[in-house]
């Protein structure tokens, strides 16, 4: 008899065995009214206090079963979130993929936001400082990068405020201003073309525009 008979046949469930499973000690079977009805991790057994001969209504079982759907889907999450830090965007995306309930989604992104497994304003910072000091590119793509990842306009406008200065922008484009004038052997529109290439690093046109009066005279 399998879940959905039992609920269709009893008006009230009784835990009549509850099993450690044989390919996995931190898993248990759990039967209700003599008859299999589902596994549940370890922690849905602590969470509810499972035991036999306890009474359960239709209601608690459907909490019982949500809480294990929850258990699972935070096991691969966890493991998402353990190889590198991501956004709640990031994560969100990662469990629809893998068809999780819109239900589930929410509670697993509310539970690591509130232990700080997930925050998109830490995530920006962390992101925004090793782009100031490992990256060579513009505030525009730091902008679109941020952005791809789902990370609100405002925080993003709030930290680059805070870690991206004109200088360190004007230094870095110029650096790529310099290389790009030695490596261009037309000397023909040298202009146009650092001009080009440094707002496709994603410089701002007044950082550039300092660079080429820099680099180039009339």
């Amino acid at each position: 008899m399998i879940l959905e008979d039992i609920l269709n046949n009893y008006n009230e469930f009784v835990i009549t065995d509850i099993a450690v499973q044989k390919k996995d000690n931190n898993r248990f079977s759990v039967f209700l009214n003599k008859h299999f009805a589902f596994g549940i991790s370890y922690e849905t057994y602590e969470n509810f206090l499972l035991k036999i001969d306890v009474v359960l209504s239709r209601e608690k079982v459907e909490e019982i079963l949500l809480f294990e759907k929850v258990q699972k889907a935070k096991v691969g999450a966890l493991k998402y979130i353990g190889v590198k830090a991501r956004t709640e965007f990031e994560l969100r995306k990662k469990l629809r993929t893998q068809e999780h309930e819109l239900e589930i989604i929410d509670k697993i992104v509310d539970d690591f936001k509130e232990r700080k497994y997930i925050d998109d304003r830490d995530f920006s910072e962390l992101y925004v400082r090793d782009f100031v000091n490992f990256k060579k590119d513009g505030i525009f793509k730091l902008r679109r990068n941020l952005q791809q990842k789902g990370i609100k306009s405002e925080i993003i406008e709030e930290v680059i405020k805070q870690y991206v200065s004109s200088d360190d922008q004007f230094k870095k484009a110029l650096q790529l201003g310099l290389r790009k004038f030695d490596f261009l052997r037309d000397k023909e529109n040298k202009k146009e073309k650092i001009y080009r290439f440094l707002i496709q690093k994603g410089f701002e046109s007044p950082i550039v525009s300092r660079v080429l009066s820099e680099i180039l005279t009339d």
